[in-house]
C-alpha cells in the first residue's frame, strides 16, 4: 500500500486511517495524512450457549475471521463519522476484507471501492480441501457463511478491486453485475534495483513474514524436504531465511538444520537479495499474490516458486520464475539454476524488465487512479 498510494499523493489528497500501529520499518508515504486508531483488546468470548452461538453464526452471523478483528472494526467505526465530517472525502477505500462490514456503516451518499489484497473464501476452499472429514465439513459450512458476506460486501461496494486473476473470477462469480478491477500487487521498482553482484558461493534466499501460517509451512517444508535434496547436489548451498516474526519452534529447526541461516528481521531487505543467488516462494496456500517474489525479481533474482505463486502473478519460466511442485521438483529447479550461471543470469535480467514493466508501482497506480473514478463516476461524484 506505501508503493501504492505514494505516487497517487501528489495528484490527490489522501488520508489513512489505520489500527496497524507504527510502521514496523521504514515511514509512512511521504505527502499522505496519517491517522492511528488503537484497537483496544482482542474481544473475548460472549458465554453464549455453544448451540445459541453456532446456529445463529451460520444462519446470520459474521464469519470466524471476520470476529478475530472486530476490535479493529469497532475502532475504525467508531471514528468513521468524524473522518467524513472532517476530511469530506470523494471515494473511501476498505482495505482487507475482515473490515468489509464498515461498508455498511458509512453513509451511502460517500462511494466505496473494496480492496481485497486476500479473497477468504479461496483459502477456506483450500483448508476444506486439505482436511479429513470432520474438518470438511466444519470447513465446507464456513465456506457458506464466507460466500454469503462477500456477496453482501461486494453489493454494498461502489466497486473493487483484487491483486490476481483468481481471485477476480472468484469475485465475477459473487457479484456478476459488479464492478471489478484486477490490480497487482506492486512494488518500487526504482527502490529494489540491484548491483548483481552476488555471494561468492551458492545463496538460496527466502523472505516473508513467518507469523503467516502458509510461509510456516513453506519453511518446514524447504528445511525438510527440499534443501536436503540440493545440498546433496551443492553442498557448498545455503539457505537464508530472512524476516520478522518467526515462532520459536520453527526458529529452532531452522537454526539446527544443515545449511540453513536463520537471519531474521533486517531493516532493509536488498543486501540479501543482492547477495543471493536464486529465490524461494514455495507457498501451497493463501491468497492474492507475493510481493516477496516482485522483490526479488526487481533485484535481478531468478525465482523458484510453486504453480500457485507463479499462476497469481501470471509468471513463467522465461519471466524469471520456475514454476515446480513437488519437493523433489523444486529441489532439482533450484539446483538446476545455482549450476547454469548463464542462465540464471538471463532469467533474472528477464524477470527485473517484467516487474518493471507491469508491477512497478507508477503502473499499478494509474489503474487504481481509474478504479477510484469510475467508483466516484457510477455514484454521481465529482
Amino acid at each position: 500500500m506505501h508503493a501504492l498510494l505514494s505516487p497517487l499523493a501528489a495528484r490527490h489528497r489522501i488520508r489513512v486511517v489505520s489500527t496497524g500501529g507504527e510502521p514496523e520499518f521504514g515511514r509512512p508515504p511521504e505527502g499522505i495524512e496519517l491517522r492511528l486508531v488503537d484497537p483496544g483488546p482482542p474481544r473475548g468470548h460472549s458465554g453464549e450457549p455453544w448451540m445459541r452461538k453456532h446456529v445463529r453464526h451460520y444462519v446470520s452471523g459474521h464469519p470466524w475471521l471476520y470476529r478475530a478483528a472486530e476490535h479493529h472494526l469497532d475502532a475504525l467505526a467508531a471514528v468513521a463519522p468524524d473522518e467524513i465530517r472532517s476530511f469530506r472525502p470523494d471515494l473511501v477505500m476498505v482495505s482487507h476484507e475482515e473490515l468489509a462490514p464498515l461498508l455498511h456503516v458509512l453513509p451511502s451518499t460517500v462511494p466505496k471501492l473494496l480492496d481485497l489484497q486476500d479473497v477468504l473464501v479461496q483459502i477456506q476452499w483450500q483448508e476444506a480441501r486439505q482436511g479429513g472429514p470432520r474438518e470438511w465439513v466444519r470447513t465446507a459450512l464456513e465456506l457458506g457463511v464466507l460466500a454469503r458476506e462477500e456477496r453482501r460486501a461486494l453489493r454494498a461496494a461502489s466497486g473493487t478491486v483484487v491483486v490476481s486473476p483468481q481471485n477476480l473470477r472468484i469475485v465475477k462469480r459473487l457479484d456478476p453485475s459488479g464492478r471489478a478491477a484486477f490490480i497487482p500487487n506492486c512494488i518500487d521498482t526504482s527502490y529494489f534495483r540491484g548491483d548483481g553482484v552476488r555471494a561468492d558461493t551458492p545463496v538460496v534466499v527466502m523472505t516473508a513474514s513467518y507469523h503467516y501460517p502458509p510461509n510456516q509451512e513453506a519453511v518446514n517444508e524447504l528445511i525438510g524436504s527440499v534443501f536436503p535434496r540440493v545440498l546433496a547436489d551443492v553442498p557448498r548451498a545455503e539457505l537464508r531465511l530472512v524476516g520478522q516474526r518467526m515462532p520459536e519452534a520453527l526458529a529452532a529447526r531452522a537454526s539446527d538444520a544443515q545449511g540453513v541461516t536463520l537471519v531474521g528481521a533486517v531493516d532493509d531487505v536488498r543486501p540479501e537479495l543482492d547477495r543471493a543467488w536464486v529465490a524461494v516462494a514455495p507457498l501451497r496456500k493463501g491468497s492474492g499474490s507475493q510481493l516477496k517474489v516482485l522483490e526479488a525479481l526487481s533485484m535481478g533474482v531468478p525465482v523458484v516458486a510453486t504453480p500457485r505463486v507463479a499462476s497469481a502473478l501470471r509468471l513463467g519460466d522465461e519471466d524469471g520464475v520456475i514454476a515446480a511442485e513437488s519437493p523433489g521438483d523444486i529441489a532439482r529447479a533450484i539446483t538446476g539454476l545455482l549450476r547454469e550461471p548463464s542462465r540464471r543470469e538471463r532469467l533474472g535480467a528477464a524477470g527485473a524488465a517484467v516487474v518493471r514493466e507491469r508491477f512497478d508501482s507508477r503502473v499499478a497506480a494509474a489503474q487504481l487512479e481509474r478504479a477510484w473514478a469510475e467508483a466516484v463516476a457510477g455514484r454521481g461524484g465529482r
